[in-house]
């Protein structure tokens, strides 16, 4: 657990798989690991579903080249 809440980002990015399978050896959960991850200011984090609505709902209005793609990828995290 202390590896996955301590790892450096770029570290983390490259042995993030090898980690997590040593958190489940170690008897924890996908949700004490998911989070763990999640408590880390420096990582990325699902949206809350009010801010995946708002930011849908901006992007269905909204006219920039790659639009759909950002769409496509706050649609699916």
């Amino acid at each position: 657990m202390r590896a996955l809440r301590e790892t450096h980002a770029a570290e983390l990015a490259v042995r993030r798989p090898d980690l997590q399978a040593r958190a489940v050896e170690a008897g924890l959960t996908t949700d004490d690991i998911n989070a763990a991850l999640e408590s880390r200011p420096d990582l990325p984090r699902a949206l809350l579903p009010e801010e995946r609505d708002t930011l849908l709902a901006v992007l269905n209005d909204a006219d920039f080249p790659g639009r759909d793609a950002v769409l496509a990828q706050a649609a699916t995290r």
